[in-house]
C-alpha cells in the first residue's frame, strides 16, 4: 500500500421539508420544559420531536434507498444545547437490510441541538440482490441520549419490486489481506459485514481517503465530498477472512460521469468496457494517443491488483473482466474513459 495514511465520505419537495420544519418548530416553541418531578437538569430531558418525512418508498432490489427524518429539540430555552440521536432500531423486518445513518460511523448520528433547532438526517437502507417482492417495514428511533427512555419512533414501508433489467451484478472474492473493491458512488455494498471500514485514492488530495461503511455505503470519514471524477473508484479494504462482496449497478451510474485519467487512479471498470483490453480500450476512448502506440500491447498504463499474492501486476493483453478495479498510471496522452 506504501503511501496509504490514516488520516484519509432523492430530493423532497421544498414544500413538504418547509411544513414539517415548520410543524416541529411550532412543537418546539410549546414546550415547557418542565416534564418530570426532578430538578432542572432532569426537567431538562426530553424526548424530541421526530419525523420521517417520506413513510413509503418503492425500490428494485439490489439498490440502496435513502430515508430523510427530522428531529427537532423540545427543551425549554433556558435549558441551552441537549444531546440528542437516532438510528434505526431492530423491529419489524431490520434484519433483512443493511442499515446505517449517515455519520454513523463517526458517532455522528449523536448530536447536540440547540432549544427549538431543527436537523435533517440522511438514513439508508441497503436491499441485498435477491430479496423477495414484498412490502417490509423498517423502524427508526430519536431519543435523548442522557435518557433512551425518553424516545420516539415512527416507520417507513418499502415496497421491494423485481431487480432492474438493466443493472450489472458484481461480485468479488476476498482473500485474507488487502482486496480491491469495486465502488461507485450511489452504489449499494453487500456481504463481509465485518469490513467497516476501506481506502480511495483521491488524485485532487493526492493521498488515500478513508471511507467508513454506513450500512450498505461507504463515504468519506472526514465528511467531505469527493470531486465527481473519483466517485467511481474502486476501494482497497482488508479482510480478515474469506468472504465475498456483491452489488447491483444501475447503467446510469457510469453513464453520469466522464471520469478522467489521472495518476495513480483507482478506477471501477464500467460494465461496457468488459471483454476489451488495454489496445481496444485505448481505440474507443483515447483520440488523442500518438500513431506509435496504436495497436500496440498495453497502450494504457493499466494494472490490477493481485490479492492472492498482494501486489500490483500488470494488465498488459487480458481483457478487463465484470467488476474489476483498475490502476491508472500516470497518463502520457489526452485520454478521457468515459461509461
Amino acid at each position: 500500500m506504501g503511501t496509504m495514511k490514516e488520516n484519509g465520505k432523492r430530493v423532497l419537495a421544498f414544500g413538504l421539508i418547509a411544513c414539517v420544519l415548520a410543524a416541529l418548530w411550532a412543537g418546539a416553541a410549546a414546550a415547557t420544559g418542565t416534564d418530570g418531578a426532578g430538578g432542572p437538569g432532569e426537567a431538562c430531558i426530553l424526548t424530541p420531536q421526530f419525523q420521517v418525512l417520506k413513510q413509503n418508498i418503492r425500490s428494485p432490489s439490489g439498490r440502496t434507498v435513502e430515508i430523510e427524518v427530522a428531529v427537532g429539540g423540545r427543551q425549554a430555552p433556558e435549558c441551552g444545547p441537549v444531546q440528542y440521536g437516532v438510528d434505526f432500531t431492530n423491529a419489524y423486518d431490520a434484519p433483512t437490510f443493511y442499515l446505517g445513518v449517515s455519520g454513523a460511523g463517526e458517532r455522528q448520528n449523536l448530536f447536540m441541538l440547540e432549544p427549538g433547532q431543527v436537523r435533517i438526517f440522511k438514513m439508508y437502507a441497503g436491499i441485498v440482490p435477491g430479496t423477495a417482492m414484498g412490502n417490509y417495514t423498517l423502524q427508526m428511533t430519536a431519543y435523548s441520549e442522557a435518557d433512551h427512555w425518553k424516545q420516539t419512533s415512527q416507520n417507513v414501508s418499502i415496497q421491494v419490486e423485481a431487480m432492474e433489467a438493466g443493472d450489472t451484478y458484481w461480485a468479488t472474492q476476498l482473500y485474507v489481506g488487502w482486496n480491491t473493491v469495486p465502488f461507485a458512488d450511489g452504489v449499494g455494498v453487500f456481504g463481509c459485514p465485518a469490513i467497516s471500514e476501506g481506502y480511495v485514492y483521491s488524485p485532487s488530495r493526492e493521498d488515500y481517503v478513508r471511507m467508513v461503511r454506513e450500512g450498505a455505503t461507504f463515504a468519506p470519514a472526514d465528511g467531505a465530498v469527493l470531486p465527481a471524477g473519483e466517485k467511481n473508484s474502486g476501494l482497497f479494504v482488508f479482510s480478515k477472512q474469506r468472504c465475498a462482496i456483491q452489488s447491483l449497478v444501475p447503467p446510469e451510474i457510469f453513464e453520469r460521469t466522464a471520469v478522467p485519467q489521472e495518476k495513480e487512479h483507482l478506477l471501477t471498470a464500467s460494465p461496457v468496457w468488459t471483454g476489451l483490453n488495454s489496445t481496444q480500450l485505448a481505440a474507443e476512448y483515447c483520440p488523442g494517443m500518438p500513431p506509435a502506440l496504436e495497436g500496440s500491447p498495453n497502450p494504457l498504463p493499466i494494472s490490477l491488483w493481485n490479492a492472492f499474492e498482494q501486489r500490483w501486476e500488470r494488465l498488459g493483453n487480458r481483457t478487463i473482466q465484470n467488476g474489476q478495479v483498475l490502476r491508472l498510471h500516470e497518463r502520457t496522452f489526452a485520454c478521457s474513459l468515459g461509461g
